[in-house]
């Protein structure tokens, strides 16, 4: 099985929706951020929950990954258009649009577009049972 390991010192038993890890995943030419990454753990509720705020409309991909590679990756896709807001659950099995997960595991919790910018906010337990997601480890001290 493959797990994704994620480092976390000092963590509080439960975050209460506040977001205190963050990376830039993407920069434009000009060195501005375009893809943002934010997110919590809750100990209790043994949960992880993912924020992006992506420039662009349309759809949204991310995923967990046990290399940084896109084959084997636990896949999200977020949309938003005139009829709602949609998040699913994909499996990584090659170079190309990931087929739809059987068991959808990612809860979305709230999505929006404004001024160009995508921000969709997601959560999933760290382990699903799911031969096809991968496992979050948090490590405390």
């Amino acid at each position: 099985m493959w797990r994704v390991s994620v480092f976390a010192i000092l963590l509080p038993l439960a975050f209460g929706g506040q977001f205190p890890f963050s990376a830039t995943l993407l920069k434009d030419l000009f060195g501005l951020p375009i893809y943002e990454l934010k997110w919590s753990f809750d100990v209790v509720q043994q949960t992880i929950t993912f924020n992006v705020l992506v420039k662009t409309t349309g759809w949204v991909g991310f995923g967990l990954s046990r290399d940084g590679g896109m084959i084997g990756s636990d896949v999200v896709t977020g949309w938003i258009n005139s009829t709602g807001v949609y998040l699913q659950d994909r499996y990584a099995a090659a170079q190309a649009l990931p087929p739809i997960d059987e068991h959808q595991d990612w809860l979305l919790l709230s999505g929006n577009e404004a001024n160009g910018w995508t921000n969709l906010t997601f959560t999933r337990k760290w382990v699903t049972g799911d031969s096809r997601d991968r496992d979050v480890l948090v490590r405390t001290p």
